[in-house]
This record gives C-alpha cells, sequence and structure tokens, in this order.
C-alpha cells in the first residue's frame, strides 16, 4: 500500500460493469475508441499500478474483442 515518502504508488482498481450493454450502446466510431482506450489502460496501465475488472453477462467475441479477453 501507499506510504507517504516511500516512493510507493497507490494501486487503483477500474471496475467496468455489464461492458456488452455499454458497447451495445455506443456507435461504431465510438465502440472503436472506447475499445482503443480500455486497451491502452490495460496495456501500459499496470506498471502504474492501474488494473482492470471488466464484467459482462454476454461474452462473445462480437462483444468483448480479442484484445480485451
Amino acid at each position: 500500500m501507499y506510504k507517504a515518502g516511500k516512493g510507493n504508488i497507490p494501486y487503483w482498481i477500474i471496475v467496468i460493469d455489464e461492458y456488452a450493454d455499454i458497447i451495445s450502446k455506443l456507435g461504431r466510431r465510438s465502440k472503436q475508441e472506447f475499445e482503443s482506450h480500455i486497451q491502452r489502460i490495460a496495456q501500459k496501465g499496470r506498471s502504474a499500478g492501474i488494473h482492470l475488472v471488466i464484467s459482462t453477462q454476454i461474452p462473445r467475441k462480437e462483444v468483448v474483442s480479442g484484445l480485451i479477453r
């Protein structure tokens, strides 16, 4: 955990519930932008102490891209 003056950074956990519902409400371009941001956070965030928890009831490939899984 974070201690002042120790150089440690706090962990962040980002929770996205009902991912499929969010994606289904977006247009094509907005969906691509949203997924791009999520992928970037997943790839780069770990080194900054950022972790993602994404849940959905519909884990089909049409809804959740391979890079997100």
